[in-house]
């Protein structure tokens, strides 16, 4: 297939996709019209396009008829076979499992992937089938600033429902785990845990081993980023065609001395086979990723040609890897990793072709770091918001080190686990070793103040990087090269809509159970609770709240606020310092607090760009905030609404977290006096609830608008220094909310 077909196949899919997540079926057929098209030259772009769209559209068809509607809240007792590896963290195992209801109706369909948290579990192991009794409802869809492409793993990874195993004394095992591909992943990490007692050096040989990630700490990668070296913690085509190149001289130098293969293959084609074949089981091994299966349809591409006496042009190559990737997984371009592996390998090409001299030794090895660098530039910073501008010296070391040294003595240890337990025992302690003795170094280059350069380009900048990145990859003089540099100056301005002094920017965050409210002025940032929960571990504030700071172009938080301290909370803190600088951290509650931590002080009040801040309870940290003749109160929770009452002036906007007690909830029967707005934070489950409808039905009845973020998405409430209150949904338009005039502002 050639590159302009596998282009058109490629938009055929992203068009399915885009259609689906608006919302717009119908479109399959378009499979029909492909078939006459092909049959002519020059409409077979077009044939391929219409091909895929059919080939995306029916997985997903598939994929919403399994789906659990939004409304499904029910236990449900099922067989579950447990897929990949589960993850312990405390007494707590995650994992998912290919669900299938033991009784007829109790699911919209006969089988279904489910993410599952199973507290105080037993051992549990990959491929193990279960009886469980869970507590399913639909996967999380926020509508959050910056964060649309988080809706759509769900979809990414096939998963229909998330749930939580019950405890009962129907959980019981069916079957013994089966030799399956992942049960030997899973026995491979258990020994590499066992045998190394670091945990981080575990991680990183674990990532290195079987491309099993889970266990890599956020400040692990936090250095790794910083230091552009992430592509290398994953099994990597790199490390994919090395292996395969290692097998096939192996292989190579076993054909010289085995006299009867010499009769029947020749030497290159049996060392193919061999190299192939190799190649496929450490893919398969390594979790069959996007860049190892790119790597290993490449390989498999150009050696067929080779056989066949064919032209193997690197583009004919290239586009039978998308091809084939996009046959294997039509949802794979909702992975960020498929982006970068055809980016860097579409740049190598590039670069190759239009090389006038070929670079030898350490200048091309510099020259091909910074050509795909520059050619991955704009990706990187749509994926993770930054650029590291450590990368290009540190690849440059650590290519080599990781491909030619860590990861084949990694992968040798795995092949001595089987054979030779003691050396294997070796090999990974020699292999943990050389990672403690490398990470100092790194951590003290990612920790430097110009490691990493943090950007959030508005939409319209990526095409400017694209056309600048033409004028950067062509073979023109330097200085004309160098002019490409001028399309970083747009993402490094402020960004147009900043708060004028005055003013205030709120918006609550849409993460489900818990509570986030990001308060902007025009020069400072304060959250109050980061959107923790019970078994988050972190993960909301790592995901959603970082790329909110990034949407709204925030470079550091001049204050985090929680009501109340725990576990969760606290990982969620760290998840935030490890992006951006956070200055001071303040928390309720009774107990005794970390020496980092402040406790909120009832009567504290500061001022920031004429905006004023008053803590009204240092147990719940409930907090008052006006902007000229508005103000917005943040209780803490609904316990703590009481002192809403007593205000002068009444809050305008009030911003309460759905608590799961009726009793808790009903002082909100009687909205304050002059409150216009309740912004609750919960999931769409919450707000179905009848004392959460009733309370709504209250507020509606006094002329007051409530909102919930399960409902409505995130919700943005912006306050003018004139006293203009406006309120914007993330997920549907706030039609009932007009905009409101107070104080002096709305007299005629």
């Amino acid at each position: 297939m050639t590159g302009v077909r596998a282009l058109a196949f490629l938009g055929g899919v992203l068009l399915a996709l885009f259609a689906y997540t608006r919302g717009l079926h119908g479109g399959l057929w378009l499979a029909g019209a492909g078939v006459p098209l092909w049959c002519v030259p020059r409409l077979r772009a077009l044939a391929a396009l219409c091909a895929g769209v059919a080939w995306a559209w029916w997985p997903l068809q598939q994929y919403d008829r399994a789906r659990l509607p939004a409304s499904f809240d029910q236990r449900v007792l099922v067989s579950a076979e447990i897929e990949g590896l589960p993850l312990l963290r405390g007494a707590e195992e995650s994992f998912t499992a290919l669900l299938r209801p033991l009784r007829a109706g109790d699911l919209p369909t006969v089988r279904m992937r489910a993410t599952l948290h199973w507290p105080d579990a037993p051992e549990v192991h990959a491929g193990q089938r279960w009886q469980l009794l869970v507590a399913l409802h639909a996967p999380a869809a926020g509508a959050n600033p910056g964060s649309a492409a988080l809706a759509l793993q769900p979809l990414r990874l096939r998963v229909h429902a998330t749930g939580q195993v019950v405890a009962s004394a129907l959980n019981r095992p069916l079957a013994s785990s089966g030799a399956t591909l992942d049960a030997l992943r899973e026995r491979i990490a258990r020994a590499i845990a066992a045998r190394v007692t670091e945990r981080d050096a575990a991680a990183l040989i674990i990532a290195l081993a079987i491309g099993d990630t889970q266990r890599v700490s956020s400040e692990q990668w936090r250095v790794f980023n910083a230091v552009g070296i992430t592509h290398l913690v994953a099994i990597s085509g790199l490390h994919v065609t090395l292996f395969c190149l290692c097998l096939a001289w192996a292989a190579a130098r076993l054909w010289e001395r085995i006299r009867c293969l010499q009769q029947r293959l020749p030497r290159h084609t049996f060392a193919t086979l061999i190299g192939l074949a190799a190649s496929l089981g450490y893919a398969l091994l390594a979790g069959w990723s996007v860049p190892t299966q790119r790597t290993l349809l490449m390989l498999a591409t150009w050696h067929g040609l080779r056989w066949a006496a064919r032209p193997r042009p690197a583009a004919r190559t290239l586009a039978a890897g998308l091809v084939g990737v996009l046959l294997l997984d039509p949802f794979a371009p909702l992975a960020a990793g498929f982006w970068l592996s055809f980016l860097a390998v579409g740049a190598l090409l590039v670069q190759g072709a239009l090389a006038s001299v070929p670079l030898r030794g350490w200048r091309a090895l510099l020259g091909t770091q910074m050509y795909v660098m520059a050619a991955l530039l704009p990706a990187t910073l749509a994926v993770f918001g930054s650029v590291s501008l450590a990368g290009l010296a540190v690849n440059l070391a650590a290519i080599p080190l990781f491909s030619l040294l860590l990861v084949p003595l990694i992968l040798l240890a795995t092949v001595m686990l089987a054979l030779w337990p003691a050396l294997a025992t070796l090999l990974f302690k020699l292999a943990a070793w050389l990672i403690s003795c490398g990470w100092p170094s790194l951590h003290a280059i990612a920790s430097g103040s110009f490691a990493l350069l943090r950007l959030a380009p508005p939409t319209w900048w990526y095409l400017l990087a694209a056309a600048a990145l033409g004028v950067a990859l062509l073979p023109w003089r330097p200085w004309m090269r160098c002019t490409a540099l001028l399309a970083l100056l747009p993402a490094a301005l402020p960004a147009s809509g900043r708060i004028e002094p005055g003013g205030l920017g709120a918006t609550v965050l849409d993460v489900g159970r818990g509570e986030a409210v990001l308060l902007r002025t025009a020069r400072h940032a304060l959250l109050f609770d980061d959107g923790e929960v019970w078994g988050s571990h972190g993960a909301i504030a790592a995901n959603l709240l970082v790329n909110a700071l990034r949407h709204y172009h925030v470079r550091a938080l001049d204050a985090v606020i929680l009501p109340r301290l725990d576990g969760d909370r606290g990982a969620g803190v760290l998840a935030l310092s490890a992006v951006l600088p956070v200055r001071g951290l303040a928390a309720g509650g009774a107990g005794a607090l970390p020496p980092e931590f402040g406790a909120c002080q009832a009567g504290a009040r500061w001022s920031w760009d004429d905006v004023q801040f008053d803590v009204l309870d240092g147990k719940a940290c409930s907090l008052r905030v006006r902007a000229g003749d508005a103000s917005l109160l943040l209780p803490g929770s609904a316990a703590a609404l009481g002192a809403a009452r007593a205000l002068e002036p009444a809050p305008r906007a009030i911003v309460l977290p759905v608590s799961r007690s009726a009793s808790a909830m009903r002082p909100l029967r009687q909205p304050p006096a002059d409150a216009a707005w309740l912004l609750l934070s919960g999931g769409g489950r919450d707000a179905a609830r009848p004392d959460t409808a009733a309370m709504m039905h209250a507020w509606a009845d006094e002329g007051a608008h409530a909102f919930v973020t399960g409902l409505d998405g995130a919700l943005e409430l912006r306050i003018s220094p004139v006293g203009r209150i406006e309120l914007e949904c993330w997920r549907q338009a706030c039609g009932a909310a007009p905009p409101l005039l107070v104080g002096p502002a709305a007299v005629p």
